[in-house]
């Protein structure tokens, strides 16, 4: 019997020892069955996630209505975290941290390979015992374990299975999970956000998508409107409805349709008017929807706008006019022309800016005169001007105060109020006698009756004016003058003819000039009405 022994043979050039062969094997199924269960608790992880995600988004798109509330994928999450965190900790982190038993490992490689017929576990018990073997039954151990360890790859002994169950379970959920992704009509993205981030506001996945809501929560004005859109995407169904519900519950979702902001676009638009078209004047919520598709509710929070109360109307009245200075409470103007207006106003906060802007219609878009307004401690404001017509004889019938605060914002609904411009009225003046044409000798004495009056005022002045072969004479007597101004006179005039040196066949063309007290301002002249006029025919004596 030969004493020569055979060593296994390494990958390395040469022959190692018996022991360090068995040790080499050892940690190699050491570092195996390690790195087994370390894949093991990654696997069964990534299991655990994509199982969860794969049934909450099912159930939040098709089973429960409306999806998960917020509260239920708040407290799902946590489970699942918690879990999953517990099973990292035990199954991937404390694992990590420890090493795999050498008694482990050998009890594995023996139950794969009974052949071994537990010399292996003998030989791990006799070295990790500390006792003092013999030489020649040391080796024979070693011997026998390491020639049938030759003949067997010590990673097959490292069990697999639960790795290749789970890898096979992982691969099966994953594929149902690309596979729901590409048949199902909604968005898979935006269930899984809702599932990894409970508090966010994503709204539950739907056939359709409303992508944007614009503004979204915001803060108006009062009296203004507010412009609501939505970006859609998806299944567009026909009809797509905004509904608002006002803070005093007076309008709970009423509905407004929306339209398409433009042809060919997936953008559609809604108005918020306010009761009557007249502005929003309180806080609303308004939420949007679209076939299946739901927004959350957005807030509109209503600020007061600067604005301006007309509480006095002062009037400085030209002198000829006779009339005291007046004041009047309210915001209507109506006087004569020529009247000096002073309207004072008051604002609700203080402005830095005011203008009283005239316009022609009840339309503040169309603007005419514009006067900049005195502004006294913040809020009170004044502004004076004439009253005058235009030179087309028109004037602006209405007026409104435009205010500005430090923020820039403007009044965007102000009240209308009315301008009255009564015209100074020209006087009135006829002859009573003679009414038409006449004839008389060159001597004659003719009788002239008039009379006149102002229906507004006072007169000036009656003058009688003549005319002789179309050109007008010198000769003009006057027949009435102030002062004292009377609004109205009467009386006779002898007209002698003798004076005018005139000739049988000859023609005096006499006419009334009356002239009111109007004192004329800016391009106005005064008041002037004559009569139509008469002829005298000379004929012989």
């Amino acid at each position: 019997m030969s004493n020569t022994q055979t060593r296994p043979a390494t990958t390395m050039a040469g022959y190692v020892d018996f022991d360090e062969f068995i040790d080499y094997q050892l940690r190699k199924a050491r570092g195996g069955i390690h790195q087994t269960d370390i894949l093991l608790g990654s696997v069964v992880l990534g299991l655990i996630a994509f199982s969860y995600l794969l049934v909450f988004v099912i159930f939040d798109q098709w089973i429960v209505p409306n999806g998960f509330s917020p509260t239920t994928r708040l407290v799902m999450l946590g489970i699942v975290l918690t879990g999953s965190l517990s099973w990292s900790f035990y199954k991937i982190v404390l694992p990590l941290l420890r090493q795999i038993n050498v008694l482990y490992a050998a009890r594995q490689i023996e139950r794969a390979f009974p052949e071994l017929k537990s010399t292996l576990l003998t030989w791990v018990e006799l070295r990790n015992s500390g006792r003092e073997i013999p030489p020649e039954i040391r080796s024979a151990i070693e011997k026998r374990a390491a020639l049938e360890m030759s003949h067997q790859d010590v990673d097959q002994a490292i069990d697999r299975q639960l790795l290749l169950r789970a890898s096979y379970g992982l691969l099966a959920v994953v594929f149902l999970f690309c596979a729901y992704s590409m048949l199902t009509p909604k968005n898979v993205s935006s269930s899984i956000w809702r599932a990894l981030f409970p508090a966010s506001t994503t709204s539950v996945a739907t056939r359709t998508e409303i992508l944007e809501v614009k503004p979204g929560d915001t803060e108006v004005l009062a009296r203004s409107q507010l412009d609501v859109s939505a970006t859609l995407a998806g299944v567009i169904p026909k009809d797509i409805t905004l509904l608002y519900t006002t803070a005093d519950r007076r309008f709970v979702d009423e509905p407004i349709a929306m339209r398409p902001a433009e042809e060919g676009t997936n953008r559609y638009q809604g108005l918020l008017t306010g009761e009557n078209g007249r502005g929003l004047m309180q806080d609303l919520t308004y939420r949007i929807q679209a076939g299946d598709a739901r927004t959350r509710e957005f807030t509109v929070r209503i600020n007061q706008p600067p604005s301006a109360a007309v509480h006095e109307i002062f009037y400085d009245y030209p002198t000829y006019m006779g009339l005291d200075d007046a004041a009047q409470s309210g915001s209507t103007i109506d006087a004569w022309e020529g009247t000096t207006i002073t309207v004072r106003a008051e604002s609700n906060v203080p402005v830095k800016r005011a203008t009283l802007i005239m316009s022609d219609t009840d339309d503040i878009s169309m603007r005419a005169e514009e006067l900049p307004m005195i502004i006294t401690d913040g809020t009170q404001l004044a502004a004076t001007w004439q009253l005058q017509f235009r030179s087309d004889g028109t004037f602006a019938r209405y007026y409104h105060i435009q205010v500005e605060n430090d923020r820039g914002q403007q009044d965007p609904l102000p009240s209308v109020h009315t301008i009255k411009i009564r015209p100074d009225r020209p006087p009135e003046v006829a002859f009573i006698s003679p009414t038409s044409d006449i004839k008389a000798p060159a001597n004659a004495i003719v009788p002239l009756a008039y009379q006149a009056r102002d229906p507004d005022f006072l007169l000036r002045r009656v003058t009688l004016r003549f005319e002789k072969h179309g050109e007008e004479l010198p000769a003009a007597p006057t027949l009435y003058e102030g002062p004292p101004h009377h609004s109205s006179t009467q009386g006779q005039y002898r007209l002698d003819l003798s004076k005018f040196a005139m000739q049988p066949g000859d023609r005096l063309t006499f006419y009334l000039e009356a002239e009111d007290n109007m004192e004329p301002f800016g391009d106005r002249l005064g008041n002037k009405r004559r009569t139509p006029k008469l002829n005298i025919e000379v004929i012989a004596p």
